[in-house]
């Protein structure tokens, strides 16, 4: 019986199971039974038994659209496609020749590369606009360009990381000048052209001086078109 373990790191060390030919070695490795004579010299071609070890070479598989992936113990198509978060007809796909229910340990697979799909457009409350975010920039550069707390931001993109920023991805922008969230209960409103602090007050059935407490960082003069404010809780919304 035939036994080579030591194949170096440019060969496959195979087992031969029973009846399995030569010709079908080479297919279940991509490479030819020429090839596979010339790793193993003292091979036979007619005469080698199930149990014989042998060196397949590794084949030189062009994954033009992924990566070559070496079979292991306990793989499967299903198993390999969730491990590397690919639908299943994906990895089918990128190996046409490959039979999936006789995958065998060391064998060389495709695995097609992820394409991440494009995060949705924002859909930001009226009276917010959309930022791109461009290469290299950070939360505190938006904050800047757009005169903006830090709250009044992140409040505004509840589900984005302001630490890990990238580019083309977009946010949402409360108007220039706010500073946040409202507290609990309280609502928040975004001024508009020809509102003031006793229109506000009369529309929402509520008082100058409460606004005037609920929005204590903000200066009578502050209530200008586009900021917004938090309205009393006792206004009727």
């Amino acid at each position: 019986m035939m036994q080579n373990s030591d194949c170096g790191s440019n060969y496959i060390s195979h087992t031969i199971a029973k009846g399995q030919t030569l010709y079908e070695i080479a297919r279940q490795f991509n490479t030819t039974v020429a090839d596979i004579l010339a790793a193993n010299p003292a091979l036979d071609v007619q005469l080698y038994y199930a149990g014989d070890v042998i060196c397949i070479p590794r084949p030189g598989i062009s994954c033009a659209h992924g990566t070559a992936y070496t079979v292991r113990r306990g793989d499967s198509f299903y198993l390999i496609a969730q491990n590397h978060g690919i639908p299943l007809a994906n990895l089918l796909a990128a190996n046409p020749g490959v039979d999936p229910a006789r995958l065998q340990v060391g064998q060389i697979i495709c695995v097609p590369s992820v394409t991440p799909l494009p995060p949705p457009p924002a859909q930001c409350a009226a009276g917010y606009s959309v930022h791109r975010v461009t290469s290299g920039q950070t939360f505190p550069d938006i904050l800047v360009l757009y005169n903006l707390a830090y709250n009044a931001l992140a409040q505004a993109n509840a589900n984005v990381d302001m630490t890990r920023l990238y580019a083309g991805q977009e946010l949402c922008i409360a108007p220039s000048g706010s500073r946040g969230v409202c507290a609990t209960g309280k609502a928040p409103y975004v001024l508009g052209s020809g509102d003031t602090l006793s229109t506000i007050a009369s529309r929402f059935r509520t008082t100058i001086a409460a606004i005037l407490a609920t929005n204590p960082t903000l200066a009578p003069t502050d209530f200008v078109a586009g900021r917004i404010i938090c309205l009393p809780e006792n206004a009727i919304v």
